[in-house]
């Protein structure tokens, strides 16, 4: 192809003919740079790929207007019309320019045939385009020395098949497709990279936007603005481009920037600080293709305006050259780049939140979120801008070709639904039919007489008078759509007509009533006019739906445009959301009783009250110790050694602040507790964490951690008390309570894990869970979810797009009727049906209302599957393998009967659960693609493990197959990969045998009981470290007694069989098991000395041994009833999920859950091995000082 392509001289001989299409030989000939100089179409010639795409870069008439001019005058055609919007009379205006100018200056007639200007309106008849410009090309050969074409068939096989619409065209589309060969531009101009960490993508945004200030700003400010000299670009072309306003804007980001860089918090401040600012990009973008027009128009016509641009461009390489190979100096080039800088940050944005979930810093995705959002409604409110503005300029056109039209703006009777080019019309006080143009907005219709209007040319050759003619549109009058009371449709044998009735009354209005006829061929384009106008008839006479919030409120249509170059430049936001009404021409609804301005949407949506799930403190909150003044921990310039002397005789967790003299910077010190890796109980080890510092334009940060900034030392201490474990200030007077505490909650394994709801759809298998992807069916409108959930079962439910997320369902005869609702996402990015119920992802959202009671307002039952999950699943697209492992997997009850198996977990959550745990620990999940993963903690990161499965399971760190995930797991074990799985909630709800109580003695002579017992100790939870030393000593003879011993004495009925001789107390250390012995046995010795004091029969904690009667309440009428008590009173209870809590009178009132297993066991953690009953528990707790005086009820 490129070899067949002509110079742009035109010169030489002919190379040897290629067949090609008729309409690559015009094209080929417009792509000529002789024929095509300069063009600020997009997409551009080059871009062209098909028949179709070539009849819409010329269907418009702009582009051979220009081309016309440019090849025979060197000047573009006077009284173009660029902004057409696909209005035809805006289209066919420059298209008869164009033939008006062929015919005068080429002599050539009827260049397009009998249709003329017409000829776009069909894309059967672009032959006819190709042909006439064959013409021309052939008669300008010689003249422009480039070779013509011909060769054009009427008989070729069309491209694209295109709808017959008529006259009829539908306006206010999109203009224009993104270039991305401008963003390819950018990005290569720019520097753009892909980061591969959190810190590297922050870094990324501000070297992105130093380098944009750099290269495009200050390049078009100095080596073009400044260095100009020509008049007509000083006051017409640069002030659109606001240089200036655009540097202070980011020059001003780029200060913000450094201050995030060191504190990522501060990234939702940011940009909400600077959403206002970057509003100056909503009159920059819009004009964007206007200058760009107007500058290509210029350069072609005026030589100044050409040598001037052109000077400038090679100042501008020249005052660059040899500084990087990356130079930008074409003056559109880094024009485009202006919209493309702000279109960056959303994908920037997403970039830093997808890094900040892959290393938990969910204080960072909750900014970014924020930050993402903000951009995002301003990416489409700039975006709107742009179509606003372009559709004002057509509005504006369309007016020009009109007479006596009454109204400033066309644009003020709101957006331009269709035009009907030219319809046979009257009113019903009429006889006569006449025809008329009619512009059909939203809520009225604009009518324009056309009739015939004599030029008088001079005489002809005979001395008779020339006469042309042109249609003339006047305007007629505006009819309300409210007004139509009734349309209908008449047939003859010869026409169709349509009735578009208003009655005064019982009587027709005849001034407000009119008809409209077509003949009989043209049945369809009256079809279809007819839906048309009853749709907008329909909509006219639509009322404003209110929501909850605005029930029975007074409230009217909103719409302003915004005005620009004025002291007070408003875009409206929504008094609800926050966010802009869209674009320039904003609309929404306004609420009179409220005075505020809100979007369709937010106003219409329902307000509901809902409670939230309940808010439960963690044990681990009870080991801080609240601190008000920095006073309680900061010891001053104490040295390191003084720090650890002040420490030595202080509980485990003890902290202090102290300033280092010699480094100059502050340092805090604190005490390992037993919660820290590798710490052994009643040892003095001790850690000194750096915090550093830094000035930023005035304000000094500090952090202990990159990205964790803060402006004072006290906000950096109190950000990081979990983190580091900074439990006890040293000055406190609560430390001595929080010794006791900690013998509570401080044990080997972490204080606080964070539990998962497991959902009730994991109570099927694995391989039959639904993902998102299957019942998520993209874009849909509601009156067609309907009909697809018309016979489903109740609670069938749909998720649909529909400007936005929607769910449809099946209602419950007994419960809530709504059939569809809206998901809101709010400015932090979560997802809610209701204002006060919010989840972080659209999966939570929808499993948590699968867990309702049917009568729940938002109950959701079984997803409807689309159609690719349906046939992905049917029997006959499943491979042998995949047969195959559904049937072994089925067999083997995996994953279920692995204990550390922990159902659908996100990265993300698994981390969660996994930060807090010992070094080696893992659990098994699967991703919401239905794969299996290994998520375990190695030091302190946290690892994920891909599992693939063909015919066997495999893992890339290892080689090898399995045939099963258990022996996939016990060969990472022998790999050193890690050691404990965490067992899972979901694994205990799998089994259906008797547990085992933990007080169970096994003793020589009970051999019964241990013939039971072996299969009994298959199902039963392994008994945590106490228990199994409490156990061995129930059944030591004396206290001498070694560990070996007392595992013969447990395990010798045990030995008939080889794959029960194994016991959880055989993997324990023997120095930790006698530690742990000594342990019990002071704990034993205080539990008798407490016996010794005077009791009571019945227990002080009044809590029986079962838990039956335990009261249902919620957690605000708890605190309700222990508010006016002593401090340390509490209350045992359920909450609504029948869930024990503890309700605890401290400074504030806490709500402690209680993990209850098997056995009537229960525990503070979810995953704790230390289990006891409640009665044991709740002493322990009062004897810890963690609870006081029980509340009588």
């Amino acid at each position: 192809m490129a070899s067949s392509l002509w110079s742009s001289s035109g010169g030489g001989a002919r190379p040897k003919e290629i067949k090609e299409a008729d309409w690559e030989k015009c094209r080929k000939w417009l792509n000529n740079k002789t024929v095509t100089p300069t063009s600020a179409k997009l997409p551009g010639l080059d871009e062209v790929t098909t028949e179709y795409e070539l009849y819409q870069y010329l269907k418009d008439g702009t582009e051979l207007c220009r081309v016309i001019g440019l090849i025979t005058s060197k000047h573009v055609l006077e009284g173009i019309t660029y902004r057409t919007n696909n209005i035809s009379n805006l289209e066919e205006k420059n298209v008869k320019l164009f033939i008006s100018y062929v015919e005068r200056e080429l002599k050539l007639q009827n260049i397009f045939g009998s249709r003329n200007e017409q000829v776009f309106r069909k894309f059967e008849s672009f032959y006819k385009v190709l042909e006439g410009l064959s013409k021309i090309s052939k008669q300008l050969e010689r003249k422009i020395n480039v070779p013509g074409f011909d060769g054009v068939r009427k008989g070729q096989t069309l491209t694209y098949e295109a709808e017959d619409e008529d006259e009829i065209n539908v306006v206010y589309e999109k203009l224009y497709n993104d270039d991305e060969k401008m963003d390819q531009i950018y990005g290569e101009y720019i520097g753009c990279k892909d980061p591969t960490d959190l810190d590297e993508a922050m870094n990324e945004m501000t070297q992105v936007n130093q380098s944009f200030i750099k290269r495009v700003l200050k390049n078009l400010k100095t080596n073009f603005v400044e260095k100009n000299t020509n008049t007509l670009l000083c006051e017409n072309f640069f002030p659109s481009l606001k240089i200036n306003n655009l540097l202070l804007l980011h020059e001003d980001l780029d200060k913000e920037f450094e201050t995030m860089n060191v504190s990522y918090i501060n990234i939702g401040s940011i940009f909400e600080n600077f959403r206002d600012k970057f509003l100056i990009y909503c009159s920059v973008s819009s004009k964007l293709k206007t200058m760009q027009e107007f500058l290509a128009d210029q350069m072609a016509n005026n030589i100044d305006i050409r040598e001037s641009i052109s000077g400038l461009e090679k100042s501008a390489g020249k005052s660059i050259v040899g500084k990087d190979d990356r130079n930008v100096c074409k003056i559109q080039e880094l024009m485009g780049m202006i919209p493309q800088h702000i279109m960056r940050y959303p994908m920037m944005l997403a970039q830093i939140q997808k890094y900040a979930e892959k290393e938990s810093r969910k204080d960072v995705v909750k900014e970014t979120r924020k930050a993402w959002c903000i951009m995002n409604n301003i990416m489409k409110h700039i975006e709107r801008y742009i179509y606003d503005y372009n559709y004002i300029e057509t509005m504006a056109n369309l007016k020009t070709d009109m007479k006596d039209v009454p109204v400033t703006n066309l644009h003020s009777f709101g957006v331009l639904n269709f035009e009907v080019d030219e319809v046979e019309m009257k009113l019903v006080s009429e006889d006569k039919y006449r025809p008329f143009q009619l512009l059909c907005f939203d809520h009225f219709i604009v009518a324009s007489e056309l009739y015939n209007e004599e030029h008088f040319e001079g005489l002809t050759l005979m001395g008779n008078l020339k006469v042309s003619y042109s249609k003339i549109k006047r305007f007629f009058k505006i009819f309300k759509m409210k007004d139509f009371h009734e349309i209908r449709r008449a047939d003859t044998k010869t026409h169709i007509t349509l009735h578009l009735k208003s009655f005064d009354g019982i009587h027709m209005d005849n001034q407000k009533s009119i008809t409209l006829k077509f003949p009989i061929k043209k049945e369809k384009q009256a079809m279809i006019l007819y839906d048309q106008f009853e749709e907008l008839r329909m909509k006219a006479d639509q009322k404003i739906d209110s929501g909850t919030a605005h029930n029975l409120h007074e409230c009217e249509l909103y719409r302003k445009e915004v005005i620009e170059n004025v002291d007070e430049e408003v875009h409206q936001k929504c008094a609800d959301c926050g966010e802009f009404l869209l674009g320039k021409l904003q609309t929404g609804i306004k609420c009179i009783t409220c005075n505020g301005v809100f979007h369709e949407e937010c106003f219409k949506s329902d307000k509901e009250t809902i409670y939230g799930e309940e808010s439960l403190d963690h044990p681990e909150d009870l080991l801080i110790i609240p601190v008000d003044l920095i006073s309680d921990y900061d010891m001053g310039t104490a040295s390191k050694a003084v720090a650890e002397d002040l420490l030595a005789d202080k509980p485990m967790g003890t902290f202090l602040l102290r300033y280092s003299q010699r480094k100059g910077q502050y340092v805090i010190s604190r005490k390992l507790h037993l919660n820290d890796p590798g710490t052994r109980p009643n040892t003095n080890v001790f850690a000194h964490h750096l915090i550093n510092q830094q000035e930023i334009y005035g304000t000094m940060y500090y952090w202990m951690e990159h990205g964790e900034g803060r402006t004072t030392v006290f906000e950096v201490v109190e950000n990081h008390r979990k983190s580091h474990r900074l439990y006890i200030p040293i000055n406190n007077s609560e430390a001595e309570d929080a010794t006791q505490i900690m013998e509570l909650v401080g044990n080997n394994e972490p204080a606080y894990t964070e539990s998962r709801p497991v959902s009730r759809m994991l109570n099927t298998d694995f391989h039959h869970q639904t993902p998102f992807n299957d019942y998520h069916h993209g874009d849909m409108k509601k009156e067609e979810a309907e009909k697809i959930l018309k016979n489903e079962p109740e609670g069938k439910f749909i998720l649909r797009n529909n400007d936005g997320y929607r769910i449809s369902r099946v209602p419950c005869s007994n419960g809530s009727r709504i059939r569809h609702f809206i998901i809101h996402t709010d400015k932090v990015g979560q997802f809610s049906v209701s204002k006060l119920k919010k989840f972080w992802t659209i999966e939570d959202l929808i499993e948590n209302y699968q867990n309702m009671d049917e009568k729940h307002k938002y109950w959701l039952g079984e997803p409807f599957l689309n159609k690719m999950a349906l046939d992905r699943l049917k029997p006959e697209n499943l491979t042998d393998e995949e047969m195959i492992c559904r049937r072994h997997s089925s067999k083997r009850k995996e994953p279920y009967s692995l204990p550390y198996f922990h159902g659908s977990m996100s990265k993300s959550e698994a981390q969660k659960i996994l930060i807090q745990e010992p070094s080696g620990t893992f659990l098994l999940r699967n991703n919401d693609k239905n794969e299996y993963r290994l998520s375990h903690k190695r030091s302190s990161r946290i690892e994920h493990i891909r599992i693939s499965y063909q015919t066997n399971y495999t893992v890339e760190c290892i080689t090898g197959e399995f045939s099963s995930i258990r022996r996939l797991v016990e060969k990472l074990k022998e790999n050193n990969f890690f050691n404990n799985g965490l067992k899972s909630n979901l694994h205990w709800s799998k089994k259906s045998s008797t547990s085992v109580s933990p007080n169970t003695e096994f003793s020589e002579n009970s051999t019964d009981r241990q013939r039971t017992g072996e299969n009994e100790d298959r199902t039963r939870p392994s008994l945590n470290v106490f228990e199994e030393v409490e156990r061995m000593d129930n059944n030591t003879p004396s206290t001498t007694v070694n560990n070996n011993q007392s595992r013969t004495i447990v395990n010798k009925e045990r030995t008939k069989r080889p794959e029960m001789q194994r016991t959880e107390s055989e993997s324990l250390d023997v120095s930790l098991v006698n530690k742990l012995k000594v342990f019990m046995k002071d704990k034993k010795d205080k539990v008798i000395q407490q016996k010794k004091k005077v009791r009571p029969e019945s227990p002080q904690l009044g809590v029986r041994s079962t838990t039956k009667d335990v009261p249902v309440m919620s957690s605000k009428e708890a605190e309700k009833r222990i508010k006016e008590q002593p401090v340390g009173t509490w209350i045992l209870r359920l909450n609504e999920m029948r869930e024990k809590r503890i309700t605890i009178l401290r400074e504030t009132v806490v709500h402690i859950r209680l993990f209850e297993f098997p056995g009537e066991l229960f525990s503070l953690r979810q995953n704790s091995n230390e289990r006891q009953p409640l009665q044991s528990l709740l002493r322990d707790l009062q004897d810890s000082g963690t609870i006081g005086r029980r509340y009588d009820l």
